[in-house]
């Protein structure tokens, strides 16, 4: 866990690549003992996207969730608070994957979004 905590560090300072980003999302949901595979409570539509892409919290969440979505090089592009049921529209000026992370009563989940140019 002190890892994960570790790499989410550098991933909010910008020195994550990419790949390490993906590795991170992998190592971090592949850790636990589950029998079921939980899917994150949020929907990015259309996947991939082309400059402009929407994010959709799922209304069963009873709360507001906090989310950053980070460039390709893995600077952070953007903060916002996502309610439940609320669409958030997103403006991705950087052609490739960028990654979503959204925080929900203290637990992360991280979505990758594809943005290619039209």
């Amino acid at each position: 866990m002190d890892t994960l905590l570790h790499q989410s560090h550098m991933l909010k300072s910008g020195f994550l690549s990419v790949a390490m980003i993906a590795t991170m999302i992998v190592l971090g949901s592949c850790n636990k003992d589950r029998t079921t595979v939980e899917l994150p409570p949020f929907s990015i539509f259309p996947n991939p996207c082309q400059e402009v892409c929407q994010v959709y919290l799922d209304p069963p969440v009873p709360a507001p969730g906090s989310a950053t979505v980070y460039r390709p090089n893995g600077e952070e592009l953007t903060r916002f608070t996502l309610m439940p049921g609320q669409v958030i529209q997103l403006q991705l000026p950087d052609e490739g994957v960028h990654v979503l992370e959204v925080i929900l009563d203290g637990e992360s989940f991280y979505g990758q979004i594809i943005n290619q140019k039209p």
